[in-house]
């Protein structure tokens, strides 16, 4: 991989880091509102919300709750605007990655001597390079998500450790069986569709080269 692409790398794994750093303000936010409309008074006992109340001279609880209802809309424009662009870099990344790779095969491909060629079926080449470059994207692509739901992830059980352990620790319980779950119910039928692609994508090739060869003939 080249510097450049390894800055991309970096770029996007700072990236997940900021949008995780965001969901946690988040989901921290959330509690500041719903205080506000029960009772607004309490969030002057919040050093930070009561610093900014101060500053901004908002005394009133109709003002409060329209402040702390402003900030947690913001963050979570914040959250969901990092997030797509975060998701935005991935695929980027996982698609440049992939076509630098592809290109590296293809040229040594390219550059085997001619007894080489004599010897090797073209459509199989052609299927491999086109199979190597999907499940190159494929696998970046998912290796990025994961990381990043990962990230996600950890921000947001430290805010629900920050808010309630005991709630922190039955959802860390229930999402990792879940996704147990998921991993083992899909994991042969993920095997079998990617099978499935690669005798389409060689069909598919040996047709297109038996339709142009047969117009030759």
């Amino acid at each position: 991989i080249s510097l450049r692409r390894r800055k991309l790398i970096f770029f996007s794994f700072l990236l997940m880091i900021l949008s995780g750093f965001f969901e946690l303000l988040n989901i921290g936010s959330l509690l500041p509102v719903l205080t506000s409309f029960s009772n607004p008074e309490d969030i002057l006992n919040n050093k930070l919300y009561g610093f900014l109340l101060e500053l901004f001279n908002i005394k009133s609880s109709e003002s409060i709750i329209y402040f702390t209802s402003i900030i947690f809309i913001l963050l979570v424009i914040i959250s969901n605007l990092f997030r797509i662009l975060t998701l935005y870099i991935n695929a980027k990344s996982a698609a440049l990655i992939s076509s630098d790779i592809s290109c590296k095969v293809y040229q040594n491909t390219l550059f085997q001597p001619y007894q080489t060629h004599l010897e090797r079926n073209t459509s199989d080449i052609i299927t491999n390079i086109i199979n190597g470059t999907q499940q190159i994207v494929g696998t970046l692509n998912s290796s990025l998500r994961v990381l990043y739901s990962l990230v996600n992830f950890i921000f947001v059980f430290i805010a629900l450790v920050l808010i309630d352990t005991k709630i922190a620790v039955v959802s860390l319980i229930t999402f990792a069986f879940i996704y147990i779950l998921i991993i083992v119910y899909f994991k042969k039928l993920l095997r079998e569709k990617s099978n499935d692609i690669y005798k389409s994508n060689l069909r598919i090739v040996k047709l297109i080269q038996e339709s142009f060869g047969s117009i030759k003939n």
